[in-house]
């Protein structure tokens, strides 16, 4: 196998764009001949390819810099067969050939429609095409033991698309694309990714790459790149899980989901949802009758085998789901705004203090977690619900009626993986009772929270008890005054519509995060200087269980 030096041969091989209008529906792409580039993975030919998404109001003759949002596919068959539209084989991923009456797969097209509204509002967006030698590598040669998903390699790929684009950016004499006047125009303070499936683990790794610098990226990008956020959709964790991450973070989980569960986003949330040292918001939207696959309009395949305790968003024979692409594209864009501080309306899509737009709150289920960044005010944290089920992490002992405390790890053994990752939280049974039903935690000493204005408490469905599968649990919370008197209750309902476990019948059932963020101005008759505790009380006329984890005050 010939192998190529990095060199401005490359240029020779642009391709020719007779009309460059913005506001075309058809992308401007660039593509490179293949090559292996140790820079991505050094055994197999990779290209670089991709398509170009200019803004609205894009003119060569402009100055104006815009932002970048870089879009990274999922992991499927590399051939499209031209008769029905599905990707059916993978000889492009390792010989660059698709049999007779097929094409490699333009599954880097699939996200055509959220990028045209990111462009509406001013951004360059570029989407990656992975497919040679990255995508459907697993029977095609594989990758090595430390990258056995091959998502540091599309991370490289990534990165490399970057590095060239940089270089347009420095000179228009590198330009990928010829009618195309890029030069100063890529503002590349402002940078995020979008990956999708396999592509979610594949922007933590270009993320972490180049943070940590490896292979020397930050100086092979001639731009210092400083990225926005991170947005995934069902995105595949493998075993890339990073310690830390400072940049805004989005998962956009699907309920009936075959291929990656829901419990992907708190495995990945696991290993950097560290609530002292958050800098940055992390959240997780998970959508509720929503498939894996649909949210890319070239990925035709249905991978998911049905809905539980959901109405699908899809026809099990269908190709597509024009609702999912509504929801991905508005939960993407409004990621986007949010990160790169141009909408007025910040994080509230994510954040279930705040209503979703009616059109979507009256139709869809969107089971929302979000946890703020502690950058400017260090949250109190009144108890993980992960130490004990004596004592909370404060030492105090709680007090219950009436029901069963269990710590317990709601990440079920990942076989598939060899990193094993782990989410502790407190399982709380109730049975039906004539008596109260509640959970109390209480600081060692009243704590003063006149300074604070948010209560925040996650929960998630019991996916691991049957008796939870038909009830919808609610609960009731309450602050404690140091007296012992109880302020207002806030009903979880006004914010946490489902708390049942949903799923894929293969996967059978899975748990969606959901954080309640009650503004303190809604608990009354306390003195906000001297609280106790927080109480949490159970509908006495039902039986069930639940997660809870992390009570904090912002």
């Amino acid at each position: 196998m010939r192998r190529f030096r990095i060199s401005t041969v490359f240029f020779l091989f642009l391709v020719t764009i007779l009309k460059v209008h913005a506001s075309d529906s058809s992308p401007l792409e660039y593509r490179l001949p293949a090559v292996v580039d140790s820079q991505i993975i050094g055994d197999r030919m990779t290209e670089v390819w991709g398509a170009l998404y200019l803004p609205d109001d894009f003119s060569s003759y402009g100055t104006q810099k815009y932002p970048l949002v870089l879009f990274v596919h999922g992991d499927h068959n590399t051939c499209m067969d031209l008769e029905s539209g599905e990707a059916k084989s993978c000889e492009y991923t390792m010989t660059g050939s698709c049999p007779s009456g097929s094409v490699p797969h333009p599954n880097h097209l699939g996200y055509t429609y959220a990028a045209r509204e990111l462009t509406s509002l001013g951004y360059i967006v570029l989407s990656v095409n992975a497919n040679r030698g990255l995508t459907c590598a697993w029977d095609k040669g594989g990758f090595p033991d430390d990258d056995r998903f091959g998502m540091q390699a599309r991370g490289n790929l990534i990165l490399k698309h970057l590095s060239y684009l940089s270089e347009w950016n420095q000179s228009q004499s590198r330009a990928l694309i010829k009618g195309v006047e890029l030069q100063g125009r890529i503002d590349f303070n402002r940078v995020g990714m979008m990956g999708h499936s396999i592509g979610g683990g594949s922007v933590r790794s270009a993320y972490e790459s180049y943070l940590l610098n490896k292979e020397d990226w930050q100086n092979k990008i001639q731009d210092r790149v400083h990225f926005t956020g991170i947005f995934e959709m069902g995105g595949g964790s493998g075993d890339h899980l990073l310690d830390r991450i400072d940049v805004p973070w989005a998962y956009l989980a699907s309920s009936c989901d075959i291929q990656v569960p829901t419990e992907d986003a708190l495995r990945v949330l696991s290993s950097f949802n560290q609530i002292e040292s958050q800098t940055a918001p992390q959240m997780v939207m998970t959508v509720g009758g929503a498939n894996h696959s649909f949210f890319n309009t070239y990925w035709r395949k249905n991978w998911s085998t049905g809905c539980i305790n959901e109405d699908p968003l899809f026809d099990l024979g269908a190709k597509e789901s024009k609702v999912m692409q509504r929801i991905g594209k508005t939960a993407l864009v409004e990621f986007f705004q949010a990160a790169n501080q141009s909408s007025i309306k910040g994080w509230s899509f994510f954040d279930p203090q705040y209503k979703l737009p009616e059109d979507i709150e009256s139709n869809y289920h969107l089971s929302r977690f979000f946890s703020d960044s502690s950058k400017l005010s260090k949250p109190v944290l009144l108890d993980d619900l992960k130490t004990s089920k004596e004592k909370n992490s404060r030492g105090v002992s709680y007090q219950t009626e009436n029901l069963e405390l269990e710590v317990k790890d709601l990440l079920r053994e990942q076989k598939f993986y060899q990193t094993q990752a782990h989410w502790l939280a407190m399982r709380l049974f109730w049975s039906q009772s004539d008596q109260p039903i509640y959970f109390q935690t209480e600081f060692s000493v009243p704590e003063d929270l006149s300074s604070r204005s948010l209560l925040s408490l996650t929960l998630l469905p019991d996916h691991f008890n049957k008796r939870s599968l038909v009830s919808n649990p609610h609960v009731l919370l309450q602050l404690v005054q140091e007296d012992g008197s109880l302020s207002t209750a806030f009903d979880s309902r006004e914010q946490v519509e489902y708390l049942r476990p949903t799923g894929d019948p293969y996967w059978e059932y899975q748990a969606a995060p959901q954080a309640i963020r009650v503004p303190l101005d809604v608990f009354k008759g306390v003195d906000f200087s001297k609280i106790k505790g927080v109480r949490i009380l159970f509908d006495q006329n039902t039986s069930g269980s639940l997660f809870a984890k992390d009570l904090l005050f912002y």
